[in-house]
């Protein structure tokens, strides 16, 4: 099964948050919570600082150990796959919706579609000051929680939010350069980052470059010069690098079976998908998943 997260269903089934809503939830004791054996695909975005212990999970084709002092920057749409925590692992966890991250990073969402979508920052390091400073946001919003009373109690809580979500640009930037400042946002590269927002939340990602020009109502000719040019990367390639993750997933860590792993990336049938996985790795979708 893959086991999809979303932050309603969080809010509605958990009981040890610190705090919750539609558009951002405050978890500090993850291990108390339950922990899905199969995959996770995130309808959220997860900022996840580890203060104590570690944590290993796989995202995006990657094998990640996670320590104390680093942040898990988790993009909604992800399929993760948690696969080692150890007993004395915490951490302190921000759910956040798309909607909440837009407005609080705008205008600077240039630095965080390139951070993430490109360049696949999952992980960012912090010095200890800036692990205290993080923490003592959270504090602070979970203190808060005492005054839901107040009228604008939850625009006070996602401000927090803003503050915590635009300190991470301001360290991304370092980490990514000058050259990616919000000045070097255009056209090309809104147009972009919209593609690869359709192209991850499309649930079957198997679709022409027409398909995806469709849906952003430009032509296939300018979305894959588009891609290309801030890029570097094709539209179908980016398309195949996609569809080729979510069957790496399926296949290694779900317990789907090969038909049903060929419906949910596209195929028509399992002898197109076994096609499909032996151009592509050399050997037949059961050979894949033996590897696991």
């Amino acid at each position: 099964m893959v086991f999809n997260a979303e932050l309603k269903d969080i809010v509605a089934d958990y009981s040890n948050i610190d705090y919750g809503d539609n558009d951002l939830v405050l978890i500090e004791d993850v291990k108390s919570q339950t922990i899905p054996s199969d995959i996770v695909r995130m309808g959220f975005n997860v900022f996840m600082l580890c203060v104590e212990g570690s944590l290993r999970f796989e995202v995006g084709g990657m094998v990640v150990d996670m320590r104390s002092g680093q942040v898990f920057v988790c993009p909604s749409a992800t399929i993760v796959n948690i696969t080692a925590v150890s007993d004395d692992y915490r951490c302190l966890v921000m759910g956040i919706s798309d909607q909440l991250l837009k407005s609080a990073i705008s205008p600077y969402e240039e630095i965080w579609n390139r951070a993430i979508y490109i360049n696949k920052m999952y992980m960012v390091n912090v010095e200890s000051e800036d692990v205290e400073k993080i923490s003592a946001v959270y504090y602070a919003m979970k203190g808060l929680v005492e005054n839901r009373q107040l009228k604008l109690y939850k625009q006070i809580m996602h401000s927090q939010v803003q503050t915590t979500l635009l300190y991470f640009c301001s360290l991304i930037q370092d980490m990514i350069g000058d050259e990616d400042s919000p000045s070097a946002a255009s056209r090309s590269s809104e147009l972009f980052y919209k593609f690869l927002n359709v192209l991850r939340a499309s649930k079957v990602k198997r679709h022409s470059v027409d398909y995806y020009a469709t849906e952003l109502f430009v032509s296939k000719k300018y979305l894959s010069a588009v891609c290309n040019a801030v890029s570097g990367k094709t539209a179908h390639e980016w398309i195949k690098e996609y569809v080729n993750e979510d069957i790496s997933n399926y296949l290694l860590k779900s317990s789907l079976s090969i038909k049903e792993i060929a419906l949910q990336t596209g195929f028509p049938d399992m002898s197109t998908f076994g096609k499909y996985v032996r151009r592509e790795w050399g050997c037949t979708p059961q050979e894949f998943r033996s590897r696991a």
